[in-house]
């Protein structure tokens, strides 16, 4: 088992604080609290650059202001000289007498603080910063992840692995039979693993994992279907830079209730027409039935992307592949037995990241496994049904897709 690196754990909690704390810096923004907006900006910026720090272990002495840290480490690195100057002005400028006034207001004089930020300016250009120093960040935790091993996680199914759950047991679109952690466990680099694979809870998703594999297909593991916690880290997981990979079919169109053990359509809003109307002596009999409108789905409402869809079942389709694709997610074409996969639910956004394409009768090109970009990280779409061809090829995705990452996203920690 590698060993645990804790600057690494320890730097990539403060880089989950600094995205959260970015997160409610555009919420306060956009609800016109502009204090608000600036002291968590502030928060996010203070974290980003301990992140960073902790990252590269240079000590800090803990002070909330990490400027001559900062302005040490650019020093030493000059590739990214410029960068870590700019966060460190933006650490000066923001997480000291402005954070505190945006705080606690003038104590003194007895002004609140709403009377100081009394212009959205003030807010607009902290949390512009702190996207500049969370984007910075982003490149640093990709390249720290990149390094091998690059840790995985497998959902087991379970949602905390409490004995009173029954986890989720049905692959929708695709079969219990794949090994994804003996394939995985197959790719090294110079006859070293390139991955550590573990099985995980939905409970412990989390950022120390460069990527997350979803193996049930159309089906999640979900502890409450009304508010849909899990989900919601699954998407708080992409955002703050990780790789969710949804193994098969449309992504996230069941919720397995955990404490049922069944699985139930997971889509935000639902109506009801009639579909049989029976007349007796005297009343009406009415059998409704319930539908779901596509854009209400967790996939199409949470990430901003299509699908194909109609009631037609997996088609098969050739897919073919640009130099870009291929530079992205390797040659797909030359992985598996065949260079066919059965499409279903394949994305058709253009804001996708193509793996391969294909083309489909009333939708022409379609990406039968692509990647939808969402804030910092991505989530992958494999929308076929799984079969060894289609395996072979999502594994392969993933490898090279880490490989794209680290040299075109990321910062380069591995020397």
């Amino acid at each position: 088992m590698p060993t645990i690196d804790l600057y690494r754990e320890y730097a990539l909690w403060f880089s989950s604080k600094a995205k959260y704390f970015l997160r409610a810096a555009k919420t306060s923004l956009d609800a016109l609290k502009y204090a608000y907006a600036v002291t968590f900006a502030a928060e996010a910026i203070e974290f980003a650059g301990k992140s960073i720090l902790e990252f590269m272990k240079e000590n800090y002495s803990y002070d909330h202001v990490a400027t001559g840290p900062l302005i040490s480490l650019a020093a030493k690195q000059p590739s990214i000289s410029t960068e870590l100057t700019k966060l460190a002005l933006s650490c000066g400028k923001w997480c000291d007498t402005v954070r505190d006034l945006s705080r606690y207001g003038g104590q003194t004089a007895k002004v609140s603080a709403p009377r100081i930020f009394d212009k959205k300016k003030y807010a607009e250009d902290a949390v512009a910063e702190a996207q500049e120093a969370c984007a910075f960040l982003n490149r640093f935790e990709t390249g720290m992840k990149m390094i091998r091993p690059i840790k995985i996680g497998i959902l087991s199914g379970w949602v905390e692995g409490d004995s009173n759950e029954k986890p989720c047991s049905e692959f929708m679109f695709t079969d219990r039979k794949f090994d994804w952690t003996g394939r995985i466990a197959e790719i090294t680099d110079d006859s070293h693993q390139r991955f550590d694979i573990q099985s995980l809870d939905a409970s412990k998703i989390d950022n120390t994992h460069a990527l997350i594999i979803n193996p049930f297909g159309e089906v999640y593991p979900e502890k409450d279907l009304k508010r849909r916690p899990v989900f919601e880290a699954i998407r708080e997981y992409i955002a703050d830079g990780g790789i969710f990979v949804n193994a098969a079919g449309w992504a996230f169109f069941y919720a397995w209730d955990v404490n049922e053990g069944k699985k139930q359509p997971a889509f935000l809003d639902r109506f009801y027409i009639p579909a049989e109307l029976r007349l007796e002596p005297g009343k009406a009999a009415v059998k409704w039935q319930e539908l779901f409108p596509l854009a209400s789905s967790l996939l199409w409402s949470g990430f901003g992307c299509s699908t194909t869809y109609g009631p037609t079942g997996p088609q098969p389709v050739e897919i073919t592949q640009t130099e870009e694709d291929k530079r992205v997610s390797g040659d797909l074409r030359e992985t598996g037995p065949s260079n066919v996969v059965r499409e279903f639910r394949s994305l058709t956004s253009k804001n996708c990241i193509p793996f391969c394409r294909a083309n489909r009768e009333n939708f022409g090109e379609v990406y039968p496994i692509g990647a939808i970009r969402y804030s910092y990280g991505y989530l992958v779409v494999a929308g076929i049904e799984m079969d060894e061809t289609g395996f072979e090829k999502v594994v392969t995705s993933i490898d090279n897709f880490c490989r794209w990452l680290k040299k075109e996203a990321a910062i380069d920690l591995s020397s």
